[in-house]
């Protein structure tokens, strides 16, 4: 239900989770969600920020901008991870929040199912949602198709 995307090479050839410091590594990170998702099997991307890829890089701007179109032609809402976003990870991302706010792609506050207690935080769950609507993005509360 929940696509978290975590490698750039198969998961058994993997000595650490994917860094994305690399401009290839986005793009094979950016391809893999794009063909993941496009199997129709999940209902949102999980931290879709989480490579850390410098914010200003020029590859940065055009792969996200690639993704983020995606998201939005698919109606395919992303995550603000309330985990990272509370624990001040690399993620949730100021650059990708503004990224995807331009393109118009839907929000939804989760925790990648790491630590559900946070579900039930209202007060980090509240600071997560306003970081997120601070960005002009449309936060969600139900997944397209479970009403």
């Amino acid at each position: 239900m929940i696509m978290g995307q975590h490698y750039s090479v198969p998961e058994y050839e993997a000595k650490h989770y994917m860094r994305g410091t690399e401009p290839y590594e986005l793009v094979e990170y950016v391809d893999m969600v794009i063909e993941g998702l496009s199997s129709g099997r999940y209902r949102y991307l999980a931290h879709p920020d989480m490579p850390k890829v410098a914010e200003k890089d020029e590859c940065f701007t055009r792969e996200f901008t690639r993704l983020c179109k995606f998201l939005k032609e698919n109606d395919i809402p992303f995550e603000t991870n309330m985990l990272g976003f509370v624990t001040k990870r690399n993620y949730p991302s100021d650059e990708f929040m503004r990224i995807a706010a331009s393109v118009g792609v839907k929000t939804i506050v989760g925790c990648d199912a790491h630590n559900p207690v946070f579900l039930s935080d209202a007060e980090n769950q509240n600071a997560t949602r306003r970081y997120a609507e601070s960005f002009g993005l449309e936060v969600i509360d139900v997944l397209p198709g479970l009403t």
